[in-house]
């Protein structure tokens, strides 16, 4: 455990289900077994079902418990066995949960940013939606309430979509930029963006250039395919297409894959 025995902040963390019952107990009050020079040591606990509970923790003087190490850390269940929540004990003494969504196929469709028990809920850090064959469709990733990816705030989440052949095989993996909304002059009758532009008086009465504005919305940024698979599945080709968005340049890339099998194993 990060500090000296006794650990800073003694107290016990319950996590409770619907119903108030504890589902799990997270205890820093005891001190940790100090390890003799050069040694490591990561102990795991398991409920009756044989699910780690305390992943990679130390033991102590009342049992196993979690600690501020990286990777330690204790999994509340649902009844389907789902990992709906992570606790984690931090530096500064403070315990952290972080809350998982699934749905009722027990797909995983979102995950919540980490925050200090009791604290305010900060929304959802990244979310998954799927097709009637569970194929993952999206991965959208949001910044925290109150944050954005732009100065106007306008910004608030960035995705990656995905696509599939007949197969099931992974065929097309695309992730997407936003573009703020801009105001632009263009002459005559020129449309931007398949938006026409309102025209403007000019000398003499004619009309002329215009203004229009093009709302914010999502272009796809970078896109990657898959060309071709082998009869068990493996990639064989693929190529990859950087668009021409928001001033940046654009450019294509193709790739063969091949495999070799040595003892059972296929290494690429």
């Amino acid at each position: 455990m990060v500090g000296t025995p006794p650990y800073p902040g003694s107290f016990l963390v319950r996590a409770s289900g619907p119903n108030g019952s504890t589902i799990v107990e997270l205890d820093v009050r005891q001190s940790v077994r100090p390890l003799a020079a050069g040694h490591q040591a990561a102990w795991f606990t398991y409920d009756a079902d044989n699910r780690t509970v305390v992943n990679n923790g130390q033991l102590a003087d009342n049992g196993i418990l979690a600690t501020a190490d990286a990777g330690s850390y204790v999994n509340v269940y649902d009844a389907a066995g789902n990992v709906v929540q992570q606790l984690t004990l931090h530096g500064d003494g403070h315990v952290y949960g972080q809350a998982f969504s699934f749905d009722a196929r027990n797909e995983e469709t979102a995950v919540h940013y980490a925050v200090r028990l009791g604290s305010a809920d900060q929304g959802v850090q990244d979310s998954y939606t799927y097709d009637a064959a569970g194929h993952q469709l999206t991965d959208t990733g949001y910044y925290a309430l109150g944050q954005s990816g732009n100065s106007d705030g306008s910004l608030n989440h960035t995705q990656t979509q995905l696509g599939y052949d007949a197969d099931g095989h992974l065929q097309r993996q695309a992730s997407t930029t936003y573009v703020p909304a801009t105001t632009r002059y263009v002459p005559d009758a020129a449309t931007v963006g398949g938006v026409q532009p309102m025209m403007l008086p000019i000398g003499g009465g004619g009309t002329g250039g215009g203004v229009v504005t093009i709302p914010a919305h999502w272009e796809t940024a970078a896109e990657t395919d898959d060309t071709g698979y082998d009869h068990e599945g493996n990639v064989t080709a693929y190529s990859y297409h950087q668009y021409a968005v928001q001033g940046q340049g654009g450019f294509d890339a193709s790739y063969t894959v091949s495999y070799l099998k040595k003892e059972g194993y296929l290494e690429q």
